[in-house]
């Protein structure tokens, strides 16, 4: 519950950075490719930073992915290490180009890219959470299983009520971490590499408090 919690937050921390520093989604894909068909109708200048978004999270899923199969190290270990180092790279690019010139595309895409490339990896890091299949950057789904879980809970009775009671209660969770981290993202916004800092703290907590855990297992 707690890295469900931590892990929804650093997504709609950094989704409200990049919303509001570069006018695109690094985590929300759906709502990029929204914005990628209203700029192929002549309706947003900003497509192209929505496109390479898209393109940057993909790659850095496969990445993680592919991470994951990897024998030898600790694969959770490695994955931490890859999101830290995407981490760390999207605060450099953000530094130096600062949110882009304003009007030309160009550093619009590569800074959306660099947020996308991490939470491409992140995002792969955390497909499941709690327990439970979920992603973290994206809530419709959330949204639809927690309302199923809920009427469930609302209609059924015995273990079956239990069950759905405890699913409901983690997609809640997971949402409300999601809002929560949208929050501190917007107010946090005109300083980044504070931001940037604070997600760092938290990506190092996750990975000794998941390591934690697997040791006691």
């Amino acid at each position: 519950m707690l890295a469900l919690a931590m892990a929804t937050a650093v997504a709609g921390l950094m989704d409200a950075l990049a919303l509001t520093r570069y006018g695109v989604f690094v985590a929300n894909q759906s709502g990029n490719l929204i914005h990628v068909g209203m700029g192929l109708a002549g309706h947003d200048p900003l497509w192209p930073a929505s496109a390479a978004s898209i393109g940057a999270f993909g790659v850095g899923a496969g990445i993680a992915s592919r991470v994951r199969r990897v024998r030898g190290p600790d694969p959770a270990v490695v994955e931490f290490g890859l999101a830290l180092a995407a981490l760390i790279l999207w605060a450099v690019v953000d530094a130096a180009l600062d949110r882009g010139v304003p009007g030309a595309p160009g550093p619009r895409a590569v800074l959306a890219a660099a947020g996308a490339f991490f939470m491409g990896c992140f995002g792969g890091l955390f497909v499941r959470t709690a327990g439970i299949a979920t992603t973290i950057t994206y809530h419709s789904g959330t949204v639809m299983k927690t309302g199923e879980r809920l009427v469930a809970w609302m209609t059924g009775s015995g273990q079956a009520r239990r069950k759905a009671s405890q699913g409901a209660a983690l997609g809640l969770l997971g949402l409300a971490g999601y809002v929560s981290g949208a929050f501190l993202g917007t107010l946090s916004s005109n300083r980044p590499m504070l931001t940037f800092a604070l997600v760092l703290l938290v990506l190092v907590a996750l990975m000794l408090t998941l390591r934690s855990l697997r040791r006691r297992r």
